[in-house]
């Protein structure tokens, strides 16, 4: 379902978070750039791809374009909840600051997780990661790798959002077909958990709108290995995980800027999937706030 807006939960975490967390949160934004149980392993990513300026359902670039020399991007996202590939995180609002430098193909992001809601870890970031990307576009293909570290920042038995550090391989191909994107991910689990894959193909179409905003939505099929999907919902076999959609309306008032108001909706396609979920269908959205430099 689709939870509460972050908002007033922010400001009353934020008064809570005086101190230890009043220091995260300027570092952040002056300027830095988504279960099965409660039970379930935990390792999560950010995957830094996909159709441009899009919450990241799973799927969704959090990059800047790819530049010669060098360029940047500083992003705060405010999310209802924090899903990952139908896997919720959280059971209400988070912040999503992350900062990404690249130089000549080659880039690096620091990504953040801080907690909004009334629960576990709530006014203190609980995962960063950090993530080491290379991205080349070839005509109208696009091509990038990624390596993602997961850091958990807590061991809180009640949260949904802990586990062992984890380690994993991203690599994505894209083909540009004039507004539309067709696109395919791999998503591989390196440590903690290893040797698990998921694979995804969707498709992206944006159109510009007037007084400087555009359309973006994009749709994905996803598949799990037997590994993946005993490691995050149950010891099932290879499934078709995945339907996700998501929908935006970005605007640049300003060259660089951009509000980008956006909702998303995963589904879990399997029948043992949704049984060993808790929530198997989630419907989020968000608020992002992107420069690009």
């Amino acid at each position: 379902m689709l939870s509460r807006l972050p908002f007033r939960a922010l400001f009353s975490t934020l008064r809570r978070a005086r101190g230890r967390g009043m220091l995260l949160f300027f570092l952040a934004l002056a300027p830095l750039p988504l279960p099965a149980g409660e039970n379930a392993p935990h390792n999560a990513k950010t995957q830094p791809s996909g159709p441009p300026l899009l919450p990241d359902p799973g799927f969704i670039e959090n990059l800047p374009p790819p530049s010669k020399r060098w360029s940047a991007r500083l992003r705060s996202d405010f999310y209802s909840q924090y899903v990952w590939n139908g896997v919720l995180y959280s059971g209400g609002p988070v912040w999503q600051p992350s900062a990404t430098l690249e130089i000549y193909d080659v880039g690096m992001t620091v990504w953040g997780n801080f907690v909004l809601d009334d629960e576990p870890n709530q006014g203190e970031f609980n995962e960063v990661d950090l993530t080491l990307y290379y991205q080349r576009d070839i005509g109208k293909w696009s091509l990038q790798a990624s390596l993602i570290a997961a850091l958990y920042l807590n061991d809180d038995p009640a949260s949904r959002n802990r586990g062992p550090n984890s380690l994993q391989g991203y690599f994505q191909v894209s083909r540009a077909l004039g507004p539309v994107k067709v696109f395919s991910d791999l998503t591989v689990g390196f440590l903690e958990p290893a040797g698990t894959i998921l694979w995804d193909f969707g498709v992206s179409y944006r159109r510009n709108l007037p007084l400087k905003f555009r359309m973006e939505t994009s749709l994905l099929f996803a598949v799990g290995d037997a590994r993946f999907n005993k490691a995050y919902f149950a010891d099932v076999g290879t499934q078709a995980n995945l339907l996700v959609y998501s929908l935006a309306f970005p605007w640049t008032p300003l060259k660089g800027f951009s509000f980008i108001p956006s909702l998303c909706f995963s589904n879990l396609l399997a029948p043992s999937l949704r049984r060993a979920s808790p929530e198997p269908t989630v419907l989020w959205g968000g608020l992002s706030v992107v420069y690009d430099i």
